[in-house]
């Protein structure tokens, strides 16, 4: 699954850029990378992997109640086990108390030997204190 992720300055201009299913996009980060994921959700509006970088950069920009909304849309579509790993790790850095049924799921995937690639996880704590960042990278090595 592709990610969005910040990938550091663009030297000569002093702007971020963002990757978001493969491409950058130069701007500011996560804002521009949703205005492209909203065009994408338009085309296809049940794609996990647009659905998935979507709720990241919702995160990202601190829009966290709709973020953790497009999380759960995802896991009632009952996509595959690598994004659920991911989406399950996102919502456990986001959901506050996480669910435990939540909970349960990802430890069972990851003890049935599925795992998520985290760069998402990882990206939509870009710009977020040293803590959530040190957490998701956590969650983002263990999955």
């Amino acid at each position: 699954m592709a990610a969005v992720r910040r990938v550091g300055p663009n030297r000569s201009k002093g702007q971020s850029r963002t990757v978001v299913n493969g491409g950058i996009w130069r701007g500011h980060g996560s804002s521009i990378a949703l205005r492209h994921l909203s065009a994408a959700r338009r085309s296809a509006p049940e794609d996990p992997g647009v659905l998935t970088n979507t709720a990241a950069a919702l995160w990202a920009t601190r829009r966290n109640d709709e973020a953790i909304a497009v999380m759960r849309q995802i896991l009632s579509q009952a996509p595959s086990p690598e994004v659920e790993i991911e989406v399950l790790a996102m919502l456990r850095l986001g959901a506050r108390p996480p669910a435990t049924q939540e909970m349960t799921r990802l430890r069972n995937l990851i003890r049935c030997g599925h795992h998520g690639d985290g760069f998402t996880l990882r990206g939509m704590v870009s710009g977020r204190p040293k803590v959530d960042r040190s957490i998701a990278f956590q969650l983002a090595d263990i999955i």
